[in-house]
């Protein structure tokens, strides 16, 4: 004989089954993907959740550093102390679920004598000085001299890809031009000016305009760029550093400004486009170049 017993156990938690935080409703603000900083620094890290209820504060925190549990609540400080690529995994828990949501932070740490320029010169007591002057390019063009996010702020997506040889350069373009970017961005790079001859026509073909960061890029088949004369700019180094070394540099400014504004443009590269540059006549000297193959 066969007995059925069916009874009822009272549920006495308090939230709603069909009301719950959702994992591709979470998104994670003031913190971007990728950070790149110099031996030493230190990055202060506080993500602002956004869940699926509203308001939602029933929340704990854990920070993974390369796979290793380091910190548990929201702000983190991240001191770059050592040299190398990390991993850093934010993770958001739903304590009244347990459900937990993940953000992963990639942080390049470099030598910062590595990108840059050695000085020496003459300190006081005629002492010998070696300075190091560096910027952290793939940084500035996302963040104002404050620290705000620029291309956040203005509602702009953008996605980031690193390099170090010629052939991670033409991986990354094809990954680019696979996700139907509008346009790509390089700063001055050697890494990048080493390829250029052998990605711009990938870019120019799938429709994408690139920009860069000097004229050398858009002479090697680049669109466009805006800066400064850096035939006139060396001129100008070179002055100073005669002035410095025959004249002191007692009377000398802290720094000194060059005129900018002259946009750069390869015609060839825009007529692959179909990109009509006339519009860049009203933001400055427009120079056209056509691409040199060397």
């Amino acid at each position: 004989m066969l007995f059925l017993l069916a009874g009822c156990l009272e549920d006495k938690n308090d939230f709603n089954y069909n009301v719950t935080n959702k994992m591709d409703d979470f998104e994670v603000r003031n913190v971007v993907r990728n950070y790149s900083l110099f031996k030493d620094e230190t990055l202060i890290l506080s993500p602002e959740v956004k869940m699926t209820l509203k308001d939602y504060d029933d929340l704990s925190y854990e920070w993974y550093l390369n796979h290793e549990l380091v910190w548990d609540e929201r702000e983190y400080k991240f001191i770059a102390n050592k040299e190398g690529r990390h991993t850093l995994l934010f993770v958001a828990v739903d304590n009244k679920t347990g459900v937990r949501f993940p953000y992963s932070i990639d942080i390049k740490v470099e030598n910062p004598g590595v990108k840059g320029w050695l000085l020496l010169s003459r300190a006081e007591n005629d002492r010998s000085q070696l300075s190091v002057v560096w910027s952290r390019l793939n940084t500035f063009y996302r963040q104002d001299a404050n620290g705000e996010y620029i291309l956040d702020e203005k509602g702009i997506a953008y996605e980031e890809k690193t390099a170090s040889t010629n052939d991670e350069v033409i991986t990354a373009v094809s990954a680019l031009v696979a996700d139907g970017v509008d346009a790509v961005f390089t700063p001055t790079d050697n890494v990048i000016m080493a390829a250029e001859l052998a990605i711009y026509e990938t870019f120019a073909d799938a429709g994408i305009p690139h920009y860069t960061g000097a004229d050398s890029f858009v002479r090697n088949g680049a669109f466009a760029t805006c800066g400064v004369n850096y035939t006139d700019l060396g001129h100008k180094t070179a002055d100073l550093a005669y002035e410095a070394v025959t004249a002191g540099m007692a009377d000398m400014d802290d720094y000194y400004l060059m005129d900018g504004g002259i946009i750069t443009v390869n015609t060839e590269t825009a007529a692959t486009l179909g990109i009509d540059y006339s519009a860049f006549n009203d933001m400055g000297e427009v120079v056209e170049v056509t691409t040199t193959e060397e």
